[in-house]
């Protein structure tokens, strides 16, 4: 899929809200992106030049003052110009599958700790980002400067492998950057011919036997210890506190926790990791002293039984990279993947809380067909309900009460056949407030007669009184009369405002709050002439948009053809739609007013008087129950396994020995999370961003 770039982002921004502050330069708009198609790239998305946004020289600083709802967080990067999103993401990974190209790969998510990389055929061991691997090696860049130790959060892990991988792609377990408590306590430490380069205040060399670094801290996880030995480097395997270390099997034994001197590594004396040009690099988590990696950290031997180690409890976090600690380098536990089968020095999880698929603290025994045992307590009645339960006999007669009176609802008028409606003015004016002192003209619901919604006019009257109006009409059956309308004068009006539908026949539209069609009445004034009597019915229409609808506004100083004003598109008056008017007479809809279908009625009383029952005695309904029929097997012999069965490390038979590992515990859901960058890759939905803009 093709990455979002800056051709593909629009920034909107009006005159009026550009502004000059002396020297500095401030603006404010909207900024779109996004299609349902194109990706987010790596970094941010670029935005185009910045002139867009107001500047001439540079954007300062873009504020952004609003989200487009997606539960996405932004931020502007001034020093590359983009912007990035970010979004909650897990804070493990189970063996994501990392597609490995020209031997560099790059993981979804910046990576705070490495748990194990394999592609099955290979078990990699981590060694910092920067130095070159060696065969069966990676180099693992988190963010850390190799020359400083300087972390910089959030960037994308990558990947370097010596050769080409099995099958191009490799399986990563790791701790992301969204785990807040691991990612504030990322270290890498370097210690250079016996001396500390970077990394705690007190790190430190002493030799003896065996040579001792002190990390000057204590620490909870061991991503890797890797041995510079003049430019040939070695990832040490790790072995259980005490262990005897032996020469030149690249070991080193580690002590997360010792008390007053702090977490340590110890090396074989005759490796000489002191040497010069000899360095040694940590990556680590530091031990916070309190808190949730504090309290929940465990380093404890646990026994070989049959070649698997059983945990206790529920590790979140395996705190040695690449394997387990063992009593000797020669009985290595290194971790493949979950699918593969176990070979000799390996070992994998059979059970982990983010193991998809595997519910470890949930199981059943086989299930064989069967019924299961137990019995069914007969029902008990706790009352007299249905005991011995009879009527008597039920005699004619009248039940007692009343019956509400029936609501009728009336029928609905509808224009007199064979009878003209007119043509009612609506006079166009290119400014009606200037020029006629004209206001908006509203309706107001809920007067509802013969059926219909019926709707009284407001408005902000020029005369500050209400007024009868009047539209001058001759040319239908009412011969010269007019037809009148009352407006109730309101400075504020609680309506709803009447529009013109230009693009349909000028019909009167209004957003109505019931979603109903309303009608104005307008009377005819009785002329000898006329037909006295008489009224209009005009049809205002629920539109539920207003978008290319003219407002309609009333002139209470106007003469009768031209108290009704809008601005029409082509400069020229108009009428009210024919369609729109039923013509109707008082007499008529007297007559059919209290027509109409009536509700059913509700009768309140004792509708059956004369209905009895019997004394009723307590007792048992005679009967029985039928036992209950189990129609397949789903619940047969149906049996739990204890549900405290924690994760599982199977090993391989030769591996034959204790270990020591040490994990971090707890429930998913106490870990305390934040957002991370999206990766790119991710498809980008239409986005529209507020900002504000400060620049030169």
């Amino acid at each position: 899929m093709t990455a979002l770039t800056y051709t593909d982002v629009t920034v909107t921004l009006n005159a009026r809200d550009r502004h000059v502050l002396g020297g500095i330069r401030m603006s404010q708009g909207s900024v779109a992106f996004g299609d349902g198609a194109l990706t987010y790239p790596n970094g941010g998305v670029q935005m185009p030049a910045v002139g867009n946004f107001g500047m001439n020289r540079e954007v300062t600083n873009l504020g952004i003052l609003d989200s487009s709802g997606d539960g996405q967080a932004y931020r502007y990067d001034q020093a590359n110009r983009k912007v990035k999103m970010f979004m909650e993401a897990p804070p493990i990974v189970h063996e994501e599958v990392v597609t490995v190209t020209a031997k560099v790969g790059y993981l979804k998510w910046p990576a705070a700790h490495i748990e194990y990389i394999t592609d099955d055929a290979t078990q990699y061991r981590v060694i910092p980002g920067g130095l070159t691997p060696a065969t069966g090696q990676v180099a693992v860049d988190m963010g850390f400067s190799l020359t400083t130790g300087v972390l910089t959060r959030g960037q994308r892990t990558k990947l370097t492998f010596f050769d080409t991988v099995s099958g191009a792609t490799v399986k990563v377990s790791y701790v992301t950057q969204a785990w807040k408590d691991v990612a504030d306590n990322m270290v890498q430490a370097c210690i250079t011919a016996g001396v500390r380069v970077y990394g705690h205040a007190n790190l430190s060399f002493t030799a003896g036997t065996p040579d001792v670094i002190k990390l000057g801290e204590d620490f909870v996880g061991m991503q890797s210890v890797c041995w510079d030995k003049d430019g040939t480097y070695s990832a040490m395997s790790a072995l259980q506190d005490d262990a005897t270390l032996t020469d030149g099997e690249t070991e080193c034994v580690l002590d997360f926790r010792k008390g007053s001197t702090f977490g340590e590594a110890s090396f074989h004396q005759d490796d000489t990791v002191d040497a010069a040009d000899n360095s040694v690099y940590f990556n680590y988590i530091k031990d916070p002293g309190a808190g949730f990696l504090y309290n929940r950290f465990t380093n404890a031997a646990i026994d070989d039984s049959d070649d698997t180690l059983s945990f206790t409890d529920f590790p979140l976090m395996a705190c040695t990279c690449g394997g387990i600690p063992m009593e000797l380098t020669t009985k290595k536990c290194l971790m493949t993947g979950v699918s593969d089968t176990v070979a000799a020095d390996e070992g994998k999880f059979t059970s982990h809380p983010y193991l998809c698929g595997v519910a470890p603290s949930h199981q059943h025994a086989a299930i064989t067909a069967g019924t299961p045992a137990g019995t069914v307590a007969a029902p008990t009645f706790s009352g007299s309900q249905l005991a011995t339960h009879q009527h008597a006999a039920i005699t004619a007669g009248t039940p007692a009460g009343t019956n509400a009176a029936s609501v009728v609802t009336p029928g609905n008028h509808a224009t007199i056949d064979g009878v003209v409606a007119g043509t009612p003015k609506l006079t166009h004016d290119a400014d009606p407030v200037s020029n006629k002192a004209a206001a908006a003209l509203y309706i107001v619901e809920a007067y509802g007669v013969g059926n219909k919604n019926v709707g009284v006019l407001q408005s902000n009257c020029d005369s500050s009184t209400s007024v009868l109006g009047s539209t001058d009409d001759a040319s239908g059956a009412c011969g010269t009369a007019t037809p009148r309308f009352f407006v109730t004068h309101a400075a504020s009006p609680d309506g709803v405002a009447i529009y013109v539908d230009q693009a349909d026949h000028d019909k009167l539209v209004f957003i109505s709050p019931t979603e109903t069609d309303a009608i104005i009445i307008m009377p005819f004034e009785a002329i000898a002439d006329g037909i006295p009597g008489y009224a209009y019915a005009v049809t205002v229409h629920h539109l539920a948009d207003m978008s290319g609808c003219t407002g309609l506004f009333f002139d209470d100083n106007g003469a009768a053809d031209a108290q009704l004003i809008f601005i029409d598109a082509d400069t020229t008056d108009g009428v009210i739609y024919a369609a729109d008017i039923e013509v109707i007479a008082p007499q008529y809809t007297g007559i059919t007013g209290n027509c109409g279908a009536a509700a059913a009625q509700v009768f309140s009383g004792a509708e059956m008087a004369t209905h009895q029952h019997a004394a009723i005695t307590a007792g048992t309904p005679a009967g029985s129950n039928s036992a209950p029929a189990f129609s397949s097997s789903a619940l047969a012999t149906h049996q739990h396994a204890s549900a405290s069965v924690a994760p599982v490390v199977t090993m391989h038979a030769d591996t034959d020995d204790d270990s020591m590992p040490a994990w971090i515990a707890g429930d998913p859901s106490e870990i305390y999370v934040v957002p991370l960058e999206l990766p790119d890759g991710i498809v980008v939905q239409s986005t529209t961003l507020r900002f504000q803009a400060w620049g030169m």
